[in-house]
């Protein structure tokens, strides 16, 4: 795909606030300490330090929601951050304000009427109910149960024991695609769900995630023993995208279905993916971005493979969870598709392969 005139207007506007996002977010922590004043009482210095590192957040999403003419992305980001903040003792008054300052600083500073525009829809959001964070360990799940004791296990620190689970139920007949789908996967998000809501910390959520990784891994041999049908894939997180996961069950499930996988994992460049693509030369790229703020990279990276004569046939499918909230936002970025998951993606991709 083409950029168009407003897609690298877009682009360049976001540039421009990267270029000038210290200064906006100085400038937005003063002024609201200056409105404020209460806040240095209540949170000492160690909280304007605090204050300025959200503001530096809030602009690095605004960016991206700029460049990518999503909105949407934006304001469930600041709904993310209203939930895990109150979650911590922090009033969603302060997240408004801090907001309010920074509009009033991007006017004040000439900025680009659609970085406003942003900010002023997520705060009408804010001003409506906070937005529900269920359970992903529904009853629907065919394997509720399961899930729930795998991860009754891991928060135990018991990584054994939910190996041992793990592997019973697969030698009792349980698919492995069903591991991944119904356990691994709805575990992860419900991971996310206790953090954001501060009933766990940071280090059991990476235990847990570095344990499914090594329960992952215990069921190789079973994975990697399906034939394979001559169709090569690679797999990869952008450079800078640490949160490696997922795009490796995306891996694991095409190799179940018979693909041949090449797994980068995170952090990738650019550089390094486009001479494995030559040297490969897979029919499809899939790329991985759970982080909004790694958008950049994204964008980067398909248009170096669209630029590059031996690269740019190869079929593009993008994932994470920045892409599901936004579904067209694919498009813009100049993927051919995206998926929801990792199941979602095999099936997606066996069928844009074989179409004419």
């Amino acid at each position: 795909m083409t950029p168009t005139f407003e897609s690298a207007r877009r682009v360049a506007l976001s540039r421009e606030l990267h270029a000038r996002a210290e200064k906006l977010a100085l400038a937005t922590v003063a002024l609201h300490y200056e409105r404020v004043p209460a806040l240095a009482v209540r949170y000492g210095l160690a909280g304007r330090e605090r204050c300025l590192e959200d503001a530096r957040y809030h602009l690095s999403y605004l960016q991206q929601a700029v460049a990518a003419d999503s909105r949407v992305l934006f304001t469930s980001y600041v709904q993310w951050g209203r939930s895990m903040l109150e979650s911590r003792g922090v009033p969603v008054f302060d997240l408004t304000m801090n907001l309010r300052c920074l509009i009033e600083v991007l006017e004040r500073e000439t900025a680009t009427q659609a970085a406003v525009s942003t900010v002023h829809e997520a705060l009408l959001a804010l001003a409506g109910p906070i937005p529900e964070t269920p359970t992903m360990l529904e009853d629907g799940n065919p394997h509720a149960p399961l899930a729930r004791e795998y991860l009754r296990l891991l928060l135990s620190w018991e990584r054994r024991g939910a190996s041992q689970l793990i592997l019973e139920a697969v030698a009792a007949g349980a698919p492995i695609r069903d591991m991944y789908m119904h356990v691994f996967q709805p575990t992860q998000y419900e991971l996310g769900r206790l953090w954001q809501l501060n009933e766990i910390s940071i280090a059991q959520e990476h235990y847990c995630t570095a344990a499914t990784q090594m329960i992952m891994s215990q069921l190789y041999p079973q994975l990697f023993a399906e034939p394979k049908f001559g169709r090569t894939m690679i797999v990869s997180c952008v450079s800078g995208e640490l949160h490696e996961l997922g795009a490796r069950m995306v891996a694991d499930l095409f190799e179940l279905d018979g693909w041949d996988t090449v797994y980068f994992g995170a952090n990738t460049p650019t550089s390094a993916l486009l001479t494995a693509i030559n040297q490969r030369q897979p029919v499809l790229l899939a790329i991985s971005a759970t982080l909004t703020v790694h958008l950049d990279r994204v964008r980067e990276l398909i248009n170096a493979v669209r630029a590059d004569s031996h690269a740019a046939s190869t079929t593009i499918m993008v994932g994470g969870n920045c892409f599901n909230r936004d579904p067209g936002l694919h498009l813009r970025l100049g993927a051919d598709a995206h998926s929801v998951d990792a199941s979602a993606a095999v099936a997606l991709a066996n069928m844009l392969v074989e179409a004419p």
